[in-house]
């Protein structure tokens, strides 16, 4: 940087300076003589950075290119490689849930499955554990309404009834098979339409 600027202040001085001798140079066949010798200066005052360049001036540049790069990957790298970590690892997750949906969803038609694996990852290693597997059924069918009895004679309690999902045990067998993973580790529940 300080090279650049000494540049231009000789730039800028050697042009003050021709431009100085021009005014005060005779209009007699001598001042072409003139014009011709500052020309010259000129041009040895702008090829003076392109001879440094091939001389001295690459290795400086090369010099401040790595001293930049040290800087840069010493402040990014320790505080990156853990974030990048999390991130695939989230990634590695999202897709898992994404893929155990689009397989069950293919193996069961009129049905759609929201998924929730938990599970861990070694990143290093390629591999992960499977721990629990949420398996939320939404059934496409339109369900009929029950008749609701009302009798306010007696209690006002809310009863609600747990429904078995249709076809539970085959997904669980399905996942089971195509995940390798414990019944156990297998949780379906229904998740209501909204519309």
């Amino acid at each position: 940087m300080e090279y650049i600027k000494s540049f231009i202040i000789a730039l800028v001085t050697t042009i003050i300076f021709i431009t100085a001798v021009e005014m005060i140079a005779p209009d007699k066949p001598i001042k072409k003589y003139i014009k011709f010798v500052l020309n010259l200066v000129l041009v040895s005052v702008l090829l003076n950075p392109i001879v440094y360049l091939f001389t001295k001036g690459e290795g400086e540049i090369i010099g401040a290119i790595e001293k930049y790069e040290q800087i840069l990957s010493q402040g990014t790298i320790s505080n990156d490689n853990s974030a990048v970590n999390d991130t695939r690892v989230e990634a590695f997750k999202e897709n898992l849930n994404k893929n155990c949906a689009m397989l069950l969803e293919d193996k069961f038609d009129g049905k759609k499955f929201e998924c929730d694996v938990i599970c861990t990852v070694d990143l290093e290693n390629m591999t992960y554990n499977i721990e629990k597997i949420n398996v939320g059924v939404k059934d496409n069918k339109i369900k009929l309404i029950e008749k609701i009895k009302i009798d306010t004679s007696k209690s006002t309690e809310v009863m609600s009834s747990n429904e078995e999902i249709e076809g539970s045990e085959e997904i669980i067998d399905y996942l089971t098979e195509e995940l390798n993973v414990s019944r156990e580790k297998i949780e379906v529940y229904k998740v209501e339409r909204s519309e």
